[in-house]
């Protein structure tokens, strides 16, 4: 479960545009249950998603994982690109932190319009889902990312632990200077871990894209149903004004993040005007 994302130093991140982003604040915490962040288009919700992503692995595939190709944690991550020099040390873009437990995966709901064209062989999901999304519409896709992911819900036995084990055993297989970006990635986990209640976060950005209203309502449920969920928490982006007046109902229960001031008000005076 994560507890909190926390900007230290917007020019030390992944995201090499942070700084740029005129966010309402520096540290975002996340509760248990449904974590709803809402704003204008520009505001910087996916970017938030794509932070998280980043620090717990979630970089290509449904859930976190160490990269078949390791140059994307050094790329991804680390100050300084790969070098066989053993004077330079590495340092991480850790300009952000990510507190959470860091016992089970994230799960990442993925959609084919996310997958880049050089990563739909990384995996047999991607794979699958890039080869359905050439012959489906967008609404199609996003219904079978989200069938995907329950899957896994489902089978929550089938949820892999946090790839602390595939750290460790790629760094007894390589030379001293990949040990170096290894060490620093754990001490990374080690500085951010807490407590937390065990769930397991679910990642989800913008799920509503393209969905008819059939579909909008089984999303909703769907959304609904984690609310008090013991297992499971969800950090979700939304834009369908409709869905979001709808979970606005709930909001006693739904940490909401908004990213625009007023921006929930907004849409309830455009559905009573």
């Amino acid at each position: 479960m994560i507890t909190k994302l926390e900007i230290v130093d917007d020019k030390n991140t992944p995201l090499s545009y942070l700084y740029n982003l005129k966010l309402p604040s520096k540290e975002f915490e996340f509760k248990e249950g449904l974590n709803l962040i809402i704003g204008r288009n520009g505001s910087g919700k996916t970017s938030l998603l794509n932070l998280i992503r980043n620090y717990t692995l979630c970089f290509s595939g449904q859930c976190s994982s160490f990269p078949s190709d390791a140059l994307k944690i050094s790329n991804n991550l680390m100050n300084q690109s790969f070098s066989f020099s053993k004077v330079k040390k590495p340092t991480m873009k850790n300009g952000v932190r990510i507190f959470s437990d860091y016992k089970k995966a994230v799960l990442n709901f993925r959609t084919p319009d996310m997958i880049a064209n050089h990563e739909w062989c990384d995996n047999e999901t991607n794979f699958f889902q890039s080869l359905i999304s050439s012959q489906a519409s967008a609404g199609q896709g996003q219904i079978g990312a989200l069938n995907s992911l329950i899957k896994h819900i489902k089978n929550i036995d089938s949820i892999p632990d946090f790839p602390h084990d595939q750290i460790e055993n790629k760094k007894q297989k390589v030379n001293e200077v990949w040990e170096e970006y290894y060490n620093v990635l754990q001490n990374y986990y080690k500085e951010n871990t807490v407590e937390t209640s065990n769930q397991i976060t679910i990642l989800m950005d913008e799920p509503d894209k393209g969905l008819d209203i059939e579909n909008l309502i089984g999303l909703k449920k769907f959304l609904l149903s984690f609310i008090e969920h013991k297992t499971f928490q969800i950090i979700l982006v939304l834009h369908n004004a409709l869905l979001l007046q709808s979970l606005f109902k709930e909001k006693d229960k739904i940490n909401i993040i908004s990213l625009t001031p007023g921006y929930e008000e907004k849409i309830n005076e455009f559905f009573s005007s």
